[in-house]
């Protein structure tokens, strides 16, 4: 991080980790619900 107070910075990252994570996990789900979804037809 370039020139940002720790904090904020901690703060800004936990931020991105939680809402690109928590997207990430759900599209997740749905592939793999697709794909079973797909395999039970």
């Amino acid at each position: 991080f370039v020139n940002i107070p720790p904090t904020y910075s901690l703060d800004f990252f936990h931020k991105l980790v939680v809402e690109n994570g928590g997207s990430f996990s759900m599209n997740l789900n749905d592939s793999v619900t697709h794909c079973i979804a797909a395999e039970r037809k």
